[in-house]
């Protein structure tokens, strides 16, 4: 049986971008998909209803080898983001199976079917009239400088929205407690004179909901807000900030230097070497600080 199969590597973002390439790669060949996971990855099919692991359709008797496409990270952290040809492959691929491994980050892959992948990944939400500024964690909390850096960007982008109009703001993060969430509540509310929402811990289907269905969208620079933004349109604006800071193997910056969804805006961001300096040691102080309370069984 001629089919498509796809070993998916990462998060939500990045299983996004993979699955949408193996899932059209079978559409156009009209053969079989076989999507295989594990526990580390997000169930796609329980939050997207149009998408399915196993997809059976036509046959093939005599299956010629298996084509192998591989895109996975370089030595030193860039990926290889050449263009996947979905509608040539049907020219090469016919009768073979073909296993997708890698990431395949890109625009460039998926133009062509913008709204086809609006479609399978279609979800129920609301749209709101407002700000949400997205506060991603994990690897880039902790990069050097990039926290601060993005904090003083989305307080600069919120005012500007703002004195066009009024909107409400709201901050959306996977940790309502951590520090660099609560700096950004502090200098989003004295920047704006309005209180300012911060919902959280939520869950990934909300967090994605609430960023997706938001009338503006500042964002960090992830495949994560990559999906979100792509999918807000057309109610959303996505604007993300891009910051130079963030190590190479997480930076993503191959996402923005391409092509782009029509409803983007990048703002590439460039603070003077001292800057960095005085953020580093203030960001030391605080992991210095937060393991000092882990070790004492404080809540930090």
């Amino acid at each position: 049986m001629s089919s498509v199969e796809i070993q998916l590597n990462g998060r939500l973002g990045n299983c996004m971008f993979q699955y949408a390439v193996g899932r059209l790669m079978a559409d156009e060949m009209n053969i079989c998909l076989h999507v295989r996971s594990d526990e580390h990855n997000v169930n796609l099919p329980a939050m997207f209803p149009n998408v399915h692991y196993d997809i059976e359709r036509g046959t093939c008797n005599n299956p010629a080898p298996t084509l192998k496409i591989e895109q996975l990270n370089q030595p030193d952290g860039w990926p290889d983001i050449g263009p996947v040809d979905i509608f040539g492959m049907r020219k090469v691929a016919h009768g073979r199976t073909i296993s997708i491994n890698g990431f395949f980050e890109s625009y460039v892959h998926l133009e062509p079917f913008s709204e086809r992948l609006r479609h399978i990944y279609h979800r129920e939400k609301r749209t709101h009239n407002r700000i949400a500024v997205h506060q991603r964690l994990g690897d880039v909390a902790w990069a050097e400088g990039n926290g601060w850096d993005y904090i003083r960007a989305a307080v600069n982008k919120t005012i500007s929205l703002r004195s066009v109009e009024q909107l409400p703001v709201i901050i959306v993060s996977e940790e309502p407690n951590h520090y660099l969430t609560r700096d950004m509540h502090t200098e989003l509310q004295r920047a704006t004179g309005c209180a300012v929402e911060v919902m959280g811990p939520p869950s990934i289907h909300d967090a994605f909901d609430e960023v997706c269905g938001s009338r503006h969208q500042i964002l960090t620079n992830s495949t994560w807000t990559w999906w979100a933004g792509f999918l807000g349109a057309p109610h959303s604006h996505a604007h993300v900030m891009l910051s130079e800071r963030q190590p190479v193997p997480w930076r993503n910056a191959y996402l923005f230097d391409a092509r782009l969804p029509e409803n983007f805006e990048v703002q590439r961001l460039h603070d003077p070497p001292e800057l960095y300096a005085l953020r580093d040691a203030r960001m030391r102080r605080n992991i210095a600080a937060r393991v000092t309370r882990a070790a004492e069984g404080l809540p930090f």
